[in-house]
């Protein structure tokens, strides 16, 4: 069985930037780490499904946490059976999933969140912002996707 991380060992990789409240911020950040990731050699389909991840939780932290002021920091951590993403923001209000209406053109995130990690949570500073992370296990070969076509 081939690792779908290669061929850097995980503790490695370990990248994180501040993204400026804006959507600019957002994309820069997007793409930056989606690059890391793949010179780290991680699967295109890993580094696009973490890259989705950690879009909706910078969008969302951008959009809700920041308000348009300060900053949000992502954060991608290679650990031994998968990747770790965490995004902090400023504000301690906690993000929840929400079913929207089939025209709504927003409100699906944290739903997609939701499919793509094997687990998400919340961690709260204390009133000085929180940190929302989501979790993708590296359990198959490479390429290799499971029934419902995620492939961590």
């Amino acid at each position: 069985m081939t690792s779908a991380i290669q061929p850097k060992p995980p503790e490695q990789l370990a990248w994180g930037t501040w993204v400026s409240s804006n959507s600019k911020g957002v994309r820069l950040a997007r793409w930056h780490m989606a690059s890391q990731l793949a010179d780290a050699g991680f699967d295109r389909d890993v580094v696009r499904d973490i890259e989705q991840i950690a879009g909706e939780l910078i969008a969302n932290a951008v959009l809700h946490g920041c308000r348009g002021v300060g900053l949000a920091r992502l954060r991608v951590t290679a650990q031994d059976d998968g990747l770790l993403v965490e995004v902090f923001d400023p504000s301690p209000a906690r993000p929840s999933a929400v079913v929207s209406r089939p025209d709504a053109e927003s409100g699906r995130g944290l739903l997609m969140v939701e499919a793509l990690a094997d687990e998400w949570g919340v961690v709260d500073h204390g009133g000085s912002g929180k940190t929302v992370w989501a979790r993708c296990t590296m359990r198959r070969e490479v390429g290799e996707r499971d029934a419902g076509g995620q492939p961590c």
